[in-house]
């Protein structure tokens, strides 16, 4: 028979990753090349701090808001290939491409250390292995290709090696124990994650705890456990840390997560602009408003960058007083709940129930009544709490990666790989490794089947972004990003070259975005706060006073608008192809 023949070909379970690593990989890279041109804002920050690594050393590109490892990473790469600026992001997608197939191979690793856990504890594969490996690697290219993504500039993948290398470790010492080795390899892992991303900390910590209960033999094995595994880590993250806080005046480990609050639970305008308000949570230091009516804002120094604002946030922001309040707290957690639970359930996980339910309702409908009395009888609740904590420790984790965010909004792509180990791990142990007494040939087929169905289905989930994207480019449709290339080329025809300033018109989220500053090596000094459109009623006369405000306060030479009133107003020019407009403010 055709599956007979197809199960024995898969039965070589290395060969059958290999394939789909492969897969997967061909679909990233498919992605990152339609997406070539294409930034995300804090990918500008990274790409800025890269180069000044490279330029002036790593002190003067350590920052409290953007983690070290992507931007010497993306650092090197360029300072390596030397690409010209429309041309850099070649050389970054190939460099997020290339964390993937590292990521490819953590997540063999840890698949490998879970089924020698699951065998090590005595259970039997109830579906075909073969079927479980595919799966899991479906929901890997979910993680990959729609959630975290490869085409983002940032170091969320680079975050997802160190989750799967950390887990694998843990399932390790939960199989055979601490090893002085496996201690000092978590160790490691543990401050690369935290150099990845250093909102790792809290899961890091957690993940030492795990550790230790994990380790086995006596308090005080468990201790020098902890002490070996603590001071690895420490040995890889202290270096940025002493850097980080001897430029900052004070320990630091490079989580502005004070910052995030305060955007996140107190309202406080987050990202750029932020004047105060009524003062109920401080005052900015470095105030950056000279006029109202629209709002405008000037920030030629100190901040370097090619978007100072985004090039260091905490800096802005300094004089912010985050306040713990109860109902902002509250609404923030029901936020993040609900987005987990959309997140988790509206989605591709949500079909594993399909085979889960399956396999319920025969075990619920075989099911004899529980003995009340005797060895077998239920222990109590604490203890059977205490057991199964103890039992599944290696899963701390990926469960404080999630935690990490509930007090916060939530995004998909920090969550999702702690999600695909819980998801993964929980259907191994409720379905895909089950006992098999009691269950007909037929039940065990329509188990395989679904499985292998609900596989397909998530694979095909996960590939439709990087299969649309690459359609519209072989169409012969614009690539993502060609706006900010345009737009870079006409600034650059108008005269605008290195170091000059531009001022940005319109909504102050179109501020970080402005990737063509970057490519023209220039940099965006100042912006007009115009989200409703107010400075295109003012009258012309008003409007040109305004900008020439803006000029004199800022140093730009050019004003950028994505607004559609710009098209059509006096003194501004429409870039071809596009939604902006710029005008020129001086000549000299």
């Amino acid at each position: 028979m055709v599956w007979a023949r197809t199960m024995r070909w898969l039965e070589n379970r290395r060969r059958l990753a290999w394939w789909l690593s492969g897969f997967v990989l061909v679909l990233a890279a498919g992605d990152a090349w339609a997406s070539r041109h294409a930034i995300n804002p804090d990918g500008i920050s990274y790409l800025d701090l890269g180069d000044t690594v490279f330029a002036h050393g790593v002190r003067a590109g350590a920052s409290v808001a953007w983690s070290p490892a992507y931007t010497w990473i993306v650092g090197a790469a360029l300072k390596v290939f030397s690409p010209t600026r429309p041309h850099e992001l070649i050389v970054v997608m190939a460099v997020n491409v290339a964390i993937v197939a590292v990521l490819l191979g953590a997540f063999a690793w840890w698949l490998s250390e879970l089924f020698g856990l699951l065998r090590e504890r005595g259970l039997r594969p109830l579906i075909p292995e073969p079927l479980l490996v595919a799966l899991s690697y479906a929901i890997l290219a979910w993680v990959v290709l729609p959630e975290v993504t490869v085409t983002a500039v940032t170091p969320d993948m680079l975050l997802a090696v160190a989750v799967f290398a950390a887990s694998a470790l843990l399932m390790r010492m939960a199989r055979v124990g601490g090893s002085p080795l496996a201690c000092v390899g978590l160790g490691v892992v543990l401050g690369l994650g935290y150099l990845a991303k250093s909102g790792f900390v809290f899961p890091a910590l957690v993940a030492l705890a795990a550790a230790t209960v994990l380790s086995g033999g006596s308090a005080t094995r468990r201790l020098v456990s902890l002490g070996v595994t603590f001071a690895a880590c420490l040995c890889v993250a202290a270096p940025f840390i002493a850097v980080l806080s001897s430029k900052e005046g004070g320990l630091e480990i490079g989580s502005y997560g004070t910052l995030n609050y305060a955007w996140d639970v107190d309202g406080v305008t987050p990202f750029t602009n932020w004047t105060g308000g009524n003062g109920e949570f401080g005052r900015p230091l470095h105030p950056t408003l000279i006029a109202t009516s629209p709002e405008t804002f000037a920030y030629p120094a100190p901040i370097a960058g090619s978007i100072p604002l985004w090039y260091d946030p905490a800096y802005w922001y300094q004089g912010v007083r985050a306040k713990f309040v109860v109902g902002g707290q509250l609404r923030a957690i029901a936020h993040s709940v609900r987005d987990t639970l959309h997140f988790a359930l509206v989605g591709p996980l949500i079909l594993l129930l399909a085979p889960v339910l399956m396999l319920w309702r025969v075990r619920r409908r075989d099911r004899g009544a529980r003995p009340a009395e005797g060895p077998d009888a239920p222990q109590p609740v604490p203890r059977r709490a205490w057991v199964a904590v103890r039992r599944h420790a290696y899963l701390a984790l990926p469960v404080a990666g999630i935690l990490t965010y509930l007090p916060l909004i939530t995004q998909a792509r920090y969550i999702a790989p702690y999600i695909a180990i819980l998801a993964i791990t929980w259907f191994m142990l409720v379905c895909g490794w089950h006992r098999r007494e009691g269950l007909s040939n037929s039940m065990v087929d329509g188990l395989a089947l679904v499985t292998a169905l609900v596989a397909v289905l998530t694979f095909a989930y996960a590939a439709v972004k990087p299969l649309d994207h690459v359609a519209l480019q072989v169409s012969g449709r614009d690539a993502p990003g060609t706006t900010d290339l345009r737009v870079a080329r006409a600034l650059t025809r108008a005269g605008i070259g290195p170091g000059d300033g531009i001022a940005f018109v319109g909504d102050a989220a179109g501020v970080p975005r402005a990737y063509y500053a970057r490519l023209d090596h220039a940099r965006v000094v100042g912006n007009i706060k115009d989200a409703d459109g107010a400075f295109w009623r003012l009258p012309p006369g008003n409007q040109a006073r305004r900008l020439a405000l803006l000029q004199a306060r800022s140093g730009a030479r050019v004003a950028v608008s994505d607004e559609a009133a710009a098209r059509s107003a006096p003194g501004w020019t429409p870039v071809a192809g596009t939604g902006d407009s710029y005008r020129v403010l001086s000549s000299g």
